[in-house]
């Protein structure tokens, strides 16, 4: 429910020491629709352990139109990453994420001007694999690099095509 605390259930289980949250849920009075990066927290958990996160409150968060970003830092690069709704996917007001996808040099860049999820890329060759399919996407690009196969006649969707 709106102005309810929403807990972090994010369970960590590295076998690096130190890891790197940077929450990306729009802060009060954040516009739907446009991205806001909250400061970094680092977090230091023990190798093969978890530890609960403490609570964060987004009492003007929108449930159907604003959503959670996370990345798993480890020295720098995310490693991990996804998105949480406050809803089933069913009642959140997603945006046109207007997704464009383009290939050079065994790299595919996928760009969107909306947080889009379940994004999926697929070609001409059912035998495409590549380093990462069916992801969460919040505005900007994202790079794929072709693991197999032949990325001719590029297509691109999510769950807003559906």
């Amino acid at each position: 429910q709106r102005g309810q605390m929403l807990p972090e259930h994010w369970q960590v289980v590295p076998q690096f020491e130190q890891v790197e949250t940077r929450p990306q849920q729009p802060p009060v009075g954040c516009v739907p629709g446009q991205a806001a990066v909250l400061p970094l927290k680092t977090v230091v958990v023990p190798a093969l352990s978890s530890r609960w996160l403490e609570e964060e409150a987004f009492p003007e968060a929108s449930v159907t139109e604003h959503y959670l970003s996370y990345a798993f830092v480890v020295e720098g690069e995310a490693v991990s990453r996804g998105a949480v709704l406050f809803c089933a996917p069913k009642h959140f007001a997603f945006r046109n994420p207007d997704l464009r996808v383009s290939a050079q040099d065994g790299e595919i860049t996928v760009e969107a001007s909306a947080f889009a999820k379940a994004v999926y890329v697929e070609s001409n060759d059912p035998d495409l694999i590549l380093s990462d399919n069916f992801f969460d996407m919040d505005p900007g690009i994202r790079k794929l690099q072709v693991l197999r196969g032949s990325a001719e006649g590029l297509r691109v969707r999510s769950v807003y095509d559906i």
